[in-house]
């Protein structure tokens, strides 16, 4: 790759993921690291088609969205049905 050349899943955590990694939002709790890290792929794969506008207003969006006790971590597609994942939660 030639250097200076944005990624598509790159333009999508400069965009979303590090603005809210930013703001303090860690992974959810009982959710392990490589996980996390996993979802955050398939979440940037799955936004790449968006324009940078967008992926700004979606940030923005998602700023109020935070889970959990302190409300900085991040909302997880794991149980949410509209996510159309459902997945359940990993053993161990």
């Amino acid at each position: 790759m030639t250097a200076g050349v944005e990624t598509k899943r790159g333009r999508v955590r400069r965009l979303v993921l590090e603005p809210l990694a930013e703001l303090g939002w860690i992974r959810p709790k009982g959710m392990k690291a490589g996980a996390h890290a996993d979802e955050l792929v398939r979440l940037s794969d799955d936004l790449t088609y968006m324009s940078d506008l967008s992926l700004g207003a979606l940030c923005d969006m998602l700023r109020s969205k935070a889970q959990g006790k302190a409300r900085n971590e991040w909302p997880s597609a794991r149980n949410d049905p509209a996510s159309g994942r459902n997945r359940a939660a990993a053993p161990g």
